[in-house]
């Protein structure tokens, strides 16, 4: 998926953004989900879009991928908010100029493989490539950042356990 995107110069925060992902069964509008876990033969969401980090970043944040699937991490409360990924250096949301993303979803070959993937560009810059083997800081607890260096193996993607489960949407929100 690739888009052109612009901020306001005076840019609040948003959420969500632009989502690609997959229904099982598909269906011609968007569902919801927020909250809930996927089964892993029902849905799969990736989410591009601003994160301010509660205040850490200046509006309108700093990208990353808002993702749900089925072995995603949840809250000890027993809900499961979109689990954040992230590079290894904040990539800043610009205001006032465009900008291209992109993002690339590759599902799994068989429904016991980790070996799907997760990219994105920015202005036609890899900003992250979520792959088995990529290294991650082992002290995230709600979704994978990058590291530069040291860190633990990222095991992969296992984004659905059914092969009837494709990538078949595109959610445009603001």
């Amino acid at each position: 998926m690739r888009f052109y995107v612009r901020f306001p110069e005076e840019a609040g925060y948003i959420h969500p953004f632009v989502h690609l992902g997959g229904y099982r069964p598909a269906t011609p509008y968007a569902q919801g989900g927020a909250g809930i876990r996927p089964r892993g033969d029902d849905r799969v969401t990736v989410s591009i879009e601003p994160t301010g980090d509660w205040g850490e970043y200046p509006p309108p944040g700093i990208w990353h991928l808002y993702t749900y699937w089925h072995e995603m991490r949840g809250l000890s409360d027993g809900n499961y908010w979109g689990n954040s990924m992230r590079p290894a250096q904040p990539a800043p949301v610009p205001a006032g100029r465009w900008q291209c993303a992109e993002v690339m979803l590759k599902m799994n070959s068989a429904p016991d493989k980790y070996d799907g993937e997760l990219a994105f560009w920015l202005d036609g810059r890899l900003q992250a490539h979520f792959a088995p083997g990529v290294r991650q800081d082992p002290n995230k607890v709600f979704g994978v950042e990058l590291v530069s260096e040291g860190g633990k193996a990222f095991p992969g993607f296992r984004w659905r356990t059914n092969d009837d489960l494709k990538i078949n949407f595109l959610w445009l929100l603001h």
